[in-house]
């Protein structure tokens, strides 16, 4: 398992695709940076870093588009190149395979995600302070930094689900993305329902969890979402793996 964790972690590292997805995540980064600044000027009240930070920090458009093409290119390639099979002829089980994708997949991601909106709040920290700093802030800070590194894990598990059942790299990112714009559209148009069927379904949807980590209404909801989304999705993930014809 180890050996296969440093391949993954070499096939992640050594290309340039990767360091082109965090260079991205840097001038994405401070563009919203730019954009907060803009949109404090257009107020009238000047935006912090802290106000930045909460503001980007879980914003799925963004985190779709992004964890659409990195999936794509991180695990869709590996279909497309048939590097799966050569493991299998080394000797490795298709569940330590689908482990060390899924690890060294999610620890690339979550860089990818955070970058951005801990740019964003550099470059407005820089220009126009963070904020006031006390326990509480700090702690409100810590908890939404975690619930959102939660947040895209499970984004990364529906991502290597549709990976599993689709398997070809263009029409991973296409219709990733399609999922998740679709959803966020769904949800800010059916959130506010009356209805009470509607709005317990919008609200047991793992992307409405997402939307609100910074002040989500449950914290339990939240977390039980999450790892319950996970799970399915992993699993589910590694049956379909289980049982592709690998070349």
């Amino acid at each position: 398992m180890g050996k296969l964790l440093k391949s993954e972690a070499i096939k992640l590292l050594t290309p340039w695709g990767y360091k082109i997805f965090l260079l991205c995540s840097l001038g994405i980064g401070l563009l919203l940076g730019v954009t907060g600044v803009a949109l404090g000027g257009l107020s009238g009240t000047p935006m912090t870093g802290y106000d930045v930070l909460m503001e980007f920090i879980t914003e799925p458009q963004i985190v779709g588009v992004m964890a659409g093409i990195f999936t794509s290119f991180f695990i869709g390639n590996e279909f497309s190149h048939r590097t799966f099979g050569n493991a299998i002829i080394n000797g490795c089980s298709r569940t330590q395979i689908f482990l060390a994708k899924v690890i060294v997949f999610m620890l690339g991601l979550s860089v990818i995600l955070i970058l951005l909106p801990l740019v964003a709040t550099i470059y407005v920290t820089a220009i126009q302070g963070f904020g006031p700093i006390n326990t509480d802030i700090l702690l409100h800070i810590l908890r939404t930094i975690v619930l959102t590194l939660l947040g895209y894990v499970t984004f990364g598990s529906l991502c290597v689900l549709f990976a599993m059942l689709i398997k070809k790299p263009g029409a991973i990112s296409g219709i990733l993305i399609a999922i998740f714009l679709c959803l966020t559209m769904f949800i800010q148009l059916m959130g506010a329902s009356e209805n009470i069927i509607i709005g317990q379904i919008v609200r047991s949807l793992f992307v409405y969890q997402f939307m609100l980590s910074t002040h989500p209404e449950s914290v339990l909801t939240y977390v039980v979402v999450c790892v319950v989304t996970s799970i399915i999705c992993l699993t589910a993930g590694l049956y379909t793996f289980k049982n592709t014809e690998l070349k």
